[in-house]
């Protein structure tokens, strides 16, 4: 019987069938992949209300109360052996002063592989009818790029948030997944779109270098941060302390070679490239000429 559990907690197995290019499967960030689609995933303690289905190539779910006016529709498919897309959107209706006011989140995630490589690209949308003329609405978007390496390593990742704007051509209706991905197409011809945004490059096995601006409150921050480790080092975590000051010293090499051990071989392979001038790598953020940090000004 197909359930919304299995679904969100056997997501592979799903992706499955949509007939996946077996290398694109077997590079570790797959993986990853495979955990952003089942977090998309929603979670209503009326589990009874869901159905899933199939829509060609797409696999469908979807989720109807009428009572708490939320409506979910999660729409996972394939366009081509080296794609997976998936895209969920959340209807609801909150009051606000007595007032209706309709809202929508929609998420769409697409990610690909080429020439052994993963990029993992997520668009958020938040959209409502507040104080809106008939067929407009305010809405605002996020977009998160993901890139990995041939061996699952994430390399680079940026982050790019909208002010809230307001439509004037369109309304909730057509805040859709295909209306954010043209956002985001649009978002990369316009250098001034985004209010605030975030890069972080792999600088060394667990070492980040990191800029950050917000455009609003004159916010400023480049520098080095050290990964967090709690979850390996294939992903580049790290503290948005940037006004703490950052001291990094050299490891010794039995130090790195047990950092590497904790990893998957094939990520560990790929991360064994970072590791040069790790051991005399010495870090102070007061120091060091890259490194700046402008307070917010509001």
């Amino acid at each position: 019987m197909e359930t919304v559990y299995n679904l969100k907690y056997k997501t592979e197995e799903y992706l499955d069938s949509l007939g996946i290019e077996p290398s694109f499967k077997n590079n570790p960030a797959y993986a990853k992949v495979v955990d952003t689609i089942s977090s998309l995933i929603p979670m209503h303690e009326d589990t009874d209300r869901f159905v899933i289905g199939k829509d060609g190539n797409a696999i469908v779910l979807s989720y109807t109360n009428s009572e708490t006016k939320i409506k979910d529709t999660v729409r996972i498919y394939s366009p081509t052996e080296t794609q997976i897309y998936c895209a969920r959107t959340t209807e609801s209706v909150r009051k606000e002063a007595g007032k209706k006011i309709n809202e929508k989140l929609v998420v769409f995630l697409d990610a690909h592989y080429y020439y052994g490589k993963v990029d993992m690209t997520t668009i958020y949308g938040v959209a409502d009818d507040k104080n809106c003329e008939y067929n407009r609405c305010n809405y605002l978007c996020s977009i998160d790029r993901k890139e990995y390496d041939k061996y699952g390593v994430q390399e680079h990742e940026e982050i790019k948030n909208s002010p809230i704007l307001k439509s004037t051509t369109f309304g909730l209706k057509e805040f859709d997944s295909q209306k954010i991905e043209n956002e985001y197409k649009w978002a990369n011809t316009q250098p001034s779109w985004w209010e605030h945004r975030t890069t972080v490059h792999r600088e060394k096995l667990d070492v980040a270098y990191v800029t950050f601006e917000n455009r609003k409150t004159g916010e400023k921050y480049t520098g080095l941060q050290p990964i967090n480790q709690e979850h390996g080092l294939q992903d580049l975590s790290y503290s948005t302390n940037w006004d703490e000051h950052i001291i990094i010293n050299g490891l010794l090499n039995s130090e790195i070679e047990e950092m590497l051990s904790k990893e998957d071989p094939k990520v560990a392979e790929g991360l064994r490239a970072y590791t040069n001038g790790r051991e005399s790598l010495s870090y102070d953020s007061e120091l060091d000429k890259r490194t700046y940090y402008v307070a917010s000004k509001v």
